[in-house]
């Protein structure tokens, strides 16, 4: 593709997203009727609601406190010369995934994404038999703590893994802080279990962006962008929400903000939540997961097709990239768990160098000077997500079922931490959105 057929692409995404993204933060909801439920946050969970209540004419206030919808799903649009997904970028099993026939109604490109990585040890790379070495590391990992959680074992993955290897340990870097944002002994294996659906082996990549697929779902909900709410009042017969802006008042609130909103206590409630809503809360881990991602000229990168690798440093540590996502002159760069939150603490401008070394240490020359420019995620220091996505604490995989449950049956739960299956993704979030919308829906009509 030419720079300029690229930039036309690009003017193409950014005004039919951007046009939306503006219509939203233009037109405050406004509901026909006075509203009877309120739901708070405008990503996944909360737009599937919204569409839950409108099919059934059930007047709603979705607030959201972001200038933007879609919260964790969202494309960066106008850092690269790409679409970049900051959050959630891969539909995991497309095949079973239940937004994958969303993507194809709304026109997207659902890809399979490189299935095996290539693997160096600094800037060699290792052979098929290595590679192999790796993949039955990580099968032997996996079949563990499938097997323990089968047997309803909810106990830490890190009690199941092996350290004797390099394929073990990367194994082990990889379905922990790469994969759920944790480490092994933060992770349930009854919680991992139940996400096998997720842990398949094949990733469907979006070429127009996940996140863009998310604003296009919701493109037509009333939405209040910029009402972060700060208090949820349930003394009275009815619900009291208090934002910034005033408050509202209706019979029911889902809440469908992120796990680490309700962790630092960001939303106060008047009476405090139930023992054992807040016990559920603190049982429940949030995971870290980053991206560095570094536009290049066309040309610097040496390989000419999509490539999906590790680098074993010598110093022990892992890097994992993706090279050329979609044929894009880029690279992504991911960090998880605690490296994620370390690096968090370091300037954008330290990050991208960072990410630099590693290509430049992998293909042996000066990326530097091919580079265009480049973004940074932090879900762990923003305000309005801290952290990535839930990780159930080892003993504590029941506790997603507690966190769904609704107080006094009329505030309401939702999102990717309140999915049963599907937990800590994308497709979680919805079917938790639409399971709870639905149960409040049977309430009133």
């Amino acid at each position: 593709m030419s720079p300029i057929q690229a930039e036309t692409d690009r003017r193409k995404l950014l005004k039919g997203f951007g046009a939306a993204a503006l219509c939203l933060a233009a037109t405050p909801a406004r509901a026909q009727a006075p509203p009877r439920v309120v739901i708070v946050g405008a990503g996944m969970a909360g737009l599937t609601a919204a569409h839950v209540f409108t099919r059934h004419r059930i007047p709603f206030v979705l607030l959201e406190a972001r200038d933007r919808i879609g919260g964790r799903a969202f494309t960066d649009l106008k850092s690269l010369s790409a679409p970049f997904d900051q959050g959630c970028a891969y539909l995991h099993a497309p095949k079973n995934n239940p937004l994958a026939p969303m993507a194809a109604t709304h026109g997207f490109n659902v890809s399979q994404a490189p299935l095996r990585p290539a693997i160096y040890f600094g800037n060699e790379n290792e052979t098929p038999r290595s590679v192999r070495a790796f993949d039955a590391a990580y099968v032997d990992l996996a079949r563990a703590a499938a097997t323990a959680g089968a047997h309803g074992d909810d106990i830490a993955v890190a009690s199941l893994a092996s350290q004797r290897t390099v394929w073990d340990r990367l194994a082990a870097f990889v379905l922990g802080p790469e994969q759920t944002g944790v480490g092994l002994d933060q992770l349930s294996t009854l919680d991992w279990y139940s996400q096998l659906n997720i842990n398949s082996g094949r990733e469907g990549a979006v070429k127009e962006g996940l996140g863009n697929l998310v604003t296009a779902f919701g493109a037509g909900i009333p939405v209040t962008l910029s009402a972060p709410v700060s208090r949820i009042d349930w003394r009275g017969p009815a619900v009291r929400v208090e934002t910034a802006t005033g408050t509202i008042e209706a019979q029911y609130c889902l809440l469908t903000v992120p796990l680490g909103v309700l962790h630092a206590g960001s939303i106060a409630f008047v009476p405090a939540l139930p023992p054992a809503k807040q016990t559920a809360i603190a049982g429940i881990g949030v995971g870290v997961v980053n991206k560095i991602a570094l536009a290049f000229k066309r040309g610097a990168l040496p390989p000419d097709r999509d490539v999906w690798l590790y680098q074993v440093r010598k110093d022990g540590s892992i890097a994992d990239v993706v090279v050329r996502p979609f044929g894009a002159d880029m690279t992504v760069h991911f960090t998880g768990g605690n490296f994620a939150r370390e690096m968090e603490l370091l300037s954008k401008a330290d990050q991208i160098t960072f990410a630099l070394a590693t290509i430049g240490d992998i293909y042996g020359n000066d990326m530097a000077a091919g580079c265009t420019g480049g973004a940074v995620t932090g879900w762990s220091r923003d305000p309005f997500s801290l952290g990535a996505h839930s990780a159930a604490l080892p003993g504590q995989a029941h506790q997603r079922g507690e966190l769904a449950r609704p107080v006094a049956e009329r505030i309401y739960f939702a999102g990717e931490a309140c999915a049963p299956a599907w937990a800590s993704s994308l497709p979680g979030a919805f079917l938790s959105g639409r399971a709870a919308a639905r149960a409040i829906a049977d309430r009133l009509i």
